[in-house]
């Protein structure tokens, strides 16, 4: 137990801190539900449902692995955000074992944990841990597979070549850039054969590659029946396409080779859905020993300095954590040449696809990239003990990665509440059909316009069957005898729905969020809520009434939050009113306007031209309140004027004070015909 703990006691502690920042707000951080993550997550009910595929076509096609894991975890989480990106959680997590298991057997023990220590507070496999694309999942097996196969390389034992062979061939049903990882193993074998030559690893060689055949030829024959669909988004992206590269194929690849390259350094993906948008891989601290990291394996994989050139200072000489025992010295170049081989080998899938640098696409560096700073960590720590400074180089190489674990922290937390993040993830999406449960739930019958259902995936998958489509161009038949909430885009006439009404309803607009398309240059509100009930019974008498028929039934103020107040209103008019007419609302403090939010009902989509006699309104609004103002001095005040001429509709009556045509109203404590929810 003893000898368990001192090897894996500080990869469970590691561990522990992945854990907490991979499960702290998953499933809010980032907000809303991409479409590609709400597809697997339909995919995992159609597991669920009893289909068994091994490629997804749907959304371009999708290898299986990861999708039927997030089956299990919807299975028993049920239908929510937070079930689609638990399995992103759990294999992040548990990638910094498999990484430390990796670079252990690789460069040794030391290099291993400060691997496993990066894995956890790197911003990019955080982030994929807390979304739920499937390309997170193939840093798991890369890091397994390799692990596996050189500590079968160092037994010679067939068994452990079989257990390489397996976990090489599940990498294949995780995401597509593994088809690039054999153009690695094959320039690896060679130098191998070059130094190494025995029958013995021949033999290996062939249990390996059947046992890779064997756990990966389902995929095979499923791209063979299938191959337009496994092979044909590839294809769409490549930088070789004319629609990609303008008739410039060789300046397009440069380019792209060179933006692969900065990742690294200095730019990365731009999209931030992959990325806080241009962030490098490596924040300032952990760039310079990127750097010093890959000097040291250039040495190493070239051998030692000749006698005729000058030496090189002794803290860039290979040092012992680069070499393994003397039986196996040879492995030391080796295990050098290796990374640097599949590091611009695991690159080519974002070099030769457009949007190069893509987080995704090259998502097969990444267990592999996180070894390098780990050596140039190492280094310096080697360095300072061989100069009598070992305590220090521990002081020296924990802060840097409590520096740089802080500022992970930092860029992604600001990443997770920033509106393009918000838009990126279609975050209206999810909170349309969050608000469809809940009405679901009050007993409400749930229509939703088709287009929603088509452009955000989450919207189906959150809400279920539980709802009745509106086609494009079409108008819902409504049962107004039972409350029902429309989900409407709000651009088009949908006061159609209201005309085909005759009975009077109670009606409430709400503007959904915020929400910007990737080809969209600003947000837009994303859907209109309309929630339409019958009248049961007669209204309470009216609080207010206006010169124009206009009848204020009843208002309810509350403290949505520490920054705003809730106004709820409730109207009926006895005649059509004239267009020009609107809303004022001013939040004052003696003679002073604190704050304003004038504007037709609905959000401005429901003015009082489209309002009908005998409907009950609701019209809600939020009120910003100025954190340095005295809440028990202030009032609101509220009435009717005319856009055009600006003059204020008379107040011929009402239960609260009125002063210049407006009625004022107290704060968060209700009214004579207050309103609930």
């Amino acid at each position: 137990m003893r000898k368990f703990l001192k090897e894996w006691g500080p990869i469970l502690a590691l561990m522990l801190i992945a854990g907490a920042l991979r499960f702290y707000e998953l499933g809010t951080w980032p907000p809303g539900l991409y479409h590609d993550e709400a597809y697997n997550g339909l995919d995992a009910l159609r597991v669920l449902a009893g289909d068994r595929p091994l490629y997804f076509a749907a959304n371009h096609g999708r290898e299986p692995l990861f999708i039927y894991l997030v089956s299990l975890s919807v299975g028993w989480l049920g239908r929510s955000v937070y079930a689609v990106r638990f399995p992103s959680a759990i294999i992040g997590t548990l990638l910094i074992p498999a990484a430390y298991w990796m670079a252990r057997e690789l460069f040794g023990r030391r290099v291993g944990v400060l691997t496993a220590a990066l894995v956890a507070i790197t911003l990019w496999p955080l982030h994929l841990s807390l979304i739920s694309f499937r390309a997170g999942s193939l840093p798991l097996f890369i890091a397994l597979s390799i692990g596996a196969g050189v500590h079968a390389y160092r037994s010679g034992r067939a068994w452990h070549w079989v257990v390489a062979g397996i976990l090489y061939g599940l990498s294949f049903y995780t995401y597509l850039a593994s088809r690039f990882t054999p153009i690695a193993l094959v320039l690896l074998l060679v130098l191998t054969l070059i130094t190494r030559r025995n029958q013995r690893l021949w033999r290996n060689l062939a249990i390996f590659a059947v046992t890779v055949a064997i756990a990966s030829a389902p995929l095979i024959v499923t791209a063979l029946t299938q191959w337009d669909v496994v092979m044909g988004r590839p294809g769409d992206l490549s930088i070789f396409n004319p629609a990609i590269n303008h008739g410039d194929p060789l300046g397009t690849l440069v380019r792209s080779t060179a933006n692969a390259a900065g990742m690294f350094f200095w730019r990365g993906d731009r999209i931030p859905r992959h990325n806080v948008p241009y962030r490098p891989v490596f924040d300032p601290i952990l760039v310079i020993f990127f750097a010093l990291g890959l000097i040291r394996l250039i040495i190493a994989a070239l051998g030692p300095t000749p006698p005729s050139q000058k030496p090189l200072p002794d803290f860039l000489q290979p040092g012992p954590d680069m070499r393994y025992p003397p039986r196996l010295k040879s492995l030391s170049k080796l295990a050098s040449l290796f990374v640097l081989i599949w590091i611009p080998v695991m690159l080519l899938p974002t070099i030769l696809a457009e949007d190069s640098p893509h987080f995704l696409r090259a998502v097969g560096v990444l267990p592999v990239a996180l070894i390098v700073p780990a050596i140039g960590l190492n280094t310096l720590g080697r360095w300072l003990a061989a100069r009598g400074a070992r305590v220090l180089s521990y002081v020296v190489i924990a802060g840097v990665l409590i520096v740089s674990g802080a500022w992970t922290v930092r860029d992604y937390s600001r990443y997770a509440v920033d509106a393009e993040t918000d838009y990126a993830f279609e975050d209206a999406g999810v909170q349309l059909a969050q608000q469809a449960r809940g009405d679901l739930q009050a007993g409400y019958r749930i229509y939703v316009a088709e287009r929603f259902a088509r452009d955000w995936t989450s919207v189906p998958f959150l809400i279920g069957g539980a709802y009745t489509s509106i086609p494009d161009g079409q108008l819902p038949h409504i049962d107004t005898t039972q409350p029902a909430t429309l989900f409407l885009w709000p651009y088009e006439d949908w006061s159609q729905v209201l005309k085909g009404q005759s009975q009077p309803l109670r009606i409430k607009v709400l503007a959904g969020p915020p929400a910007k398309g990737d080809l969209d240059s600003q947000p837009h509100v994303g859907y209109l809520a309309v929630q339409l009930e019958p009248i049961d019974g007669a209204t309470a008498p009216p609080e207010a009434q206006f010169e124009n028929g206009l009848k204020l039934l009843g208002h309810s103020v509350e403290a949505a939050d520490n920054e705003h107040w809730r106004l709820r209103t409730l109207w009926r008019i006895d005649r059509p009113i004239d267009a020009a007419e609107t809303f004022f609302v001013h939040l004052r403090a003696a003679n002073q306007v604190l704050a304003a939010k004038d504007g037709d009902s609905g959000d401005g989509f429901y003015p009082l031209k489209l309002w009908r006699p005998g409907d009950v309104i609701i019209d809600e609004r939020l009120i910003d309140v100025p954190p340095q103002a005295d809440r028990g001095q202030l009032l609101i005040e509220l009435g009717v004027y005319d856009r055009v001429t600006a003059q204020r509709v008379k107040v011929i009556d009402s239960a609260s004070p009125v002063i210049d045509q407006a009625i004022l109203l107290g704060g968060p404590t209700g009214g004579p015909n207050a309103i609930g929810p």
